[in-house]
């Protein structure tokens, strides 16, 4: 009944609750004694606190207190919490993403779908926004070739595109892909990627449109007018009508335009 309800929310607030530094000691089965030779700050999270430790720094610290027989299992244990704190960060980004895409996804299937055929859902397939075409686009994999590159240019000159290509075709005759998972590790193509997608990332989070429907969405929305057909004289007096005849000395009105006009002396590029 309600004790039940009252004792499932409170365990559920607890294990939300971030554990003091006495408490992870505890967790430990080692003395508060350690907790204090850490020294963890009073006004900062236990858990940003030990994300920014490393090995030498706790050896320190314990040496410090004549505790350094116990570094191992300091040490497991802050690399262990660091992976549990970085693990609940992942779910909490995941799930928000989660709801954020269930929304899309009920406001897609309430949007009027009138006069859409086969067809048009093939052309709106081709349209769509997909981490593929996004990263096929994005300098994401470059990191890759870099790493590659490295690995067989002399004495910093990029290698020519036959060494990349008998490099490539020799990995895949004697290589493994134990082989191609060490050079990853060596390269720390993972931190770069990581650098690389959370850049890609940003930029499509402050975009005001990713894609051409949200781009229409967006002017349709905001637009404060409405466009109208002109008349027939304007259809049949064309560009002349509106901005006058060209001249008739195009040397003269190039030079014009480019070296004597306002914008002249403003810096631009194409």
């Amino acid at each position: 009944g309600l004790r039940g309800g009252m004792q499932a929310a409170c365990s559920r607030v607890e294990a939300k609750r971030k554990p003091t530094a006495d408490e992870w000691v505890k967790s430990l089965h080692m003395d508060t004694a350690v907790s204090r030779a850490l020294r963890i700050p009073q006004n900062m999270a236990l858990f940003e606190y030990l994300a920014v430790l490393d090995k030498t720094a706790v050896r320190d610290l314990l040496c410090a207190a004549k505790l350094e027989g116990l570094l191992e299992t300091v040490w497991a244990g802050v690399e262990k919490a660091n992976e549990h704190e970085a693990s609940t960060l992942l779910e909490q980004c995941l799930q928000k993403a989660r709801d954020a895409v269930v929304a899309a996804d009920a406001s897609l299937a309430a949007a009027p779908a009138a006069g859409k055929t086969p067809g048009d859902a093939e052309d709106d397939a081709d349209r769509c926004w997909t981490f593929r075409k996004w990263l096929s686009t994005s300098s994401v994999t470059e990191a890759i070739a870099d790493m590659l590159e490295s690995r067989i240019s002399r004495d910093g000159v990029p290698p020519t595109s036959q060494m990349q290509l008998e490099f490539a075709r020799s990995l895949g005759r004697s290589g493994s892909r134990d082989v191609v998972l060490e050079l990853l590790r060596e390269g720390d193509v993972t931190s770069t990627l990581a650098d690389g997608l959370w850049k890609e990332f940003s930029k499509v989070a402050e975009s005001t449109a990713a894609t051409g429907e949200e781009w229409n969405s967006k002017f349709s929305d905001e637009a404060k007018f409405d466009m109208t057909f002109g008349s027939v004289d304007i259809f049949f007096g064309g560009l002349e009508a509106l901005i006058g005849s060209p001249s008739v000395n195009v040397l003269e009105a190039m030079r014009a335009e480019h070296c004597h006009a306002l914008d002249s002396n403003i810096k631009w590029t194409t």
